[in-house]
């Protein structure tokens, strides 16, 4: 079984959030690419929310996180289909 850690507020190593799972639920405000290379370093999927326009899709994007958690999913697959290709909405 998979766990993940939603973390919020302030920042967290990759080191201490893979103490609590597999991957990583954090705030669109605290991924950066600098934060997302660490905590892919310690083996963690990295999920960001809540994403709704494309700033922070985009900011999501340049971050290289895994997914992005969204209200607006259709507008988002729109962005992604030219954004970052055709394999960025497929299904697992």
């Amino acid at each position: 079984m998979h766990t993940a850690l939603t973390h919020e507020k302030t920042p967290i190593t990759g080191k201490e959030a893979a103490r609590y799972g597999t991957s990583l639920n954090v705030s669109r405000f605290l991924a950066t690419p600098n934060t997302v290379r660490d905590w892919h370093t310690a083996g963690l999927k990295v999920y960001t929310w809540t994403a709704n326009w494309p700033p922070a899709w985009e900011k999501a994007k340049t971050a290289d996180v895994d997914a992005v958690l969204t209200d607006r999913v259709e507008p988002y697959k729109e962005w992604a289909r030219t954004a970052c290709g055709p394999t960025a909405t497929a299904a697992p």
